[in-house]
């Protein structure tokens, strides 16, 4: 599979950006004021895509036909009209923000495939070619610094109607605002994975996380972004995986690091204490009661209340740099989309976790009224960012035995014998 190819979809991108027209607007009431930042400041994003499908959670289903039932529902549910409205709507969070620097989680690819069907037949979907298209429709302009593939799959089988191939990769990826600088990148997948043995007795298949890193320049100021994320179903190779960036992380600079961590507050806490051994956390400073929870909506993303209870994505940093404000981005259930699929109407969730989004000022400077704290989610800290969440998070309790990132649930009936084929792709 090409991960680097435009994809095919039978979705207009135009009749798309229709449904997130309302989003724009909602979250546009946080939005900073000018369209490019002061060259003093930088803001930083960090957002999981949902790639639609756990990998960690698929492959290690338990017998052949969970992990047909999970993979079979997954066929069934797929449609590209549903991934675009999700890529609008994220391109349209990046554009209230105004980030300069984007780290994307489960920016991947998925392609179905029957027989005799050509590339440009098959349905298809590449959320980062996806994103950034939806950035320049809307006039920004944004490059990819950087970007890994981890996991390469293509699974193949026999639905209720005819045979059909998937293929799913998983990718991190750096997004760069015109006039930042970028003077070096670094992309790749850590040494520590997890292997899992596939029910169907073909073997066992290694699963790799990865990361990105720039060196970037802003307002004569030199300092390096990086995005990652973290396994999700293995506290020890997560932090392992924690401690390998650690030591790719230089220290004669001030450092960023945004991403999906699978630990923090609420959470399994152990990776989280690691990086904030020498990483600081802009909640603990700015909004020490806020909620901030960013983990996880439902698999299908149609829960009317949100189900976000714990906080594992984030923005860290070290070095001088002062944040001036912390939020949320696709928390609130306003911030949901309305998209019409299968001739319904359904009304989805950008992703399954909430964006976070940091700004820090490069002056060396701390301007006593931008680190002001808030004792809930309903205020906004004193600064001219005004970048923060605006309502109360709904919070349901979900078990903490539940993985982040949620695997798909599936049916048996739509799926008849599977094979696969595990292929991995390296991107540096």
């Amino acid at each position: 599979m090409d991960i680097s190819e435009l994809s095919q979809s039978t979705t207009s991108r135009r009749a798309v950006l229709g449904s997130v027209a309302g989003l724009t607007a909602g979250v546009g009431a946080i939005s900073r004021a000018a369209a490019t930042s002061p060259a003093s400041t930088v803001t930083v994003m960090t957002r999981n895509a949902y790639l639609g499908v756990d990998l960690s959670n698929l492959l290690q289903a338990g017998s052949n036909l969970e992990f047909y039932a999970r993979i079979g529902r997954f066929l069934n549910d797929f449609d590209p009209t549903i991934y675009a409205a999700r890529a609008e709507a994220i391109a349209a969070e990046i554009e209230s923000q105004q980030a300069d620097i984007v780290g994307l989680q489960e920016a991947g690819q998925l392609r179905t495939k029957r027989p005799g069907e050509t590339d440009d037949e098959a349905l298809a979907f590449n959320f980062l070619t996806r994103i950034v298209s939806a950035l320049e429709d809307r006039d920004l302009s944004y490059r990819v610094a950087a970007d890994t593939v981890t996991t390469d799959i293509e699974l193949s089988g026999e639905l209720s109607d005819g045979e059909v191939t998937l293929d799913l990769a998983d990718r991190d990826a750096l997004l760069v605002r015109e006039g930042v600088e970028v003077t070096e990148t670094v992309a790749d997948t850590f040494d520590e994975t997890i292997t899992v043995k596939i029910p169907t007795n073909s073997g066992d298949v290694t699963l790799h996380r990865g990361y990105c890193t720039a060196n970037i320049r802003v307002g004569g100021v030199d300092l390096t972004v990086s995005t990652t994320h973290l396994e999700s179903t293995a506290m020890e190779p997560r932090r392992r995986q924690a401690e390998e960036l650690l030591t790719i992380l230089p220290s004669d600079r001030p450092v960023i690091l945004c991403g999906d961590f699978n630990s923090g507050p609420r959470a399994e806490t152990e990776t989280y204490g690691l990086l904030t051994e020498t990483l600081n956390d802009p909640y603990a400073a700015l909004r020490p009661d806020a909620n901030g929870s960013t983990c996880c909506q439902a698999a299908d993303l149609q829960n009317d209340d949100s189900q976000l209870d714990r906080r594992i994505d984030g923005t860290l940093y070290r070095g001088d740099l002062h944040p001036t404000a912390i939020g949320r981005v696709g928390h609130r259930p306003d911030d949901r989309i309305t998209i019409q699929s299968d001739g319904e109407m359904v009304r989805l969730w950008p992703s399954d976790h909430a964006g976070v989004v940091a700004t820090f000022d490069l002056s060396g400077q701390t301007d006593s009224a931008a680190t002001a704290t808030d004792s809930d989610d309903n205020k906004t800290p004193s600064t001219s960012r005004n970048r923060t969440d605006s309502s109360q998070n709904h919070s349901e309790s979900v078990s903490e035995s539940e993985v982040p990132g949620f695997s798909v649930g599936g049916t048996v009936a739509a799926l008849g014998g599977f094979g696969y084929l595990l292929k991995r792709r390296l991107t540096q």
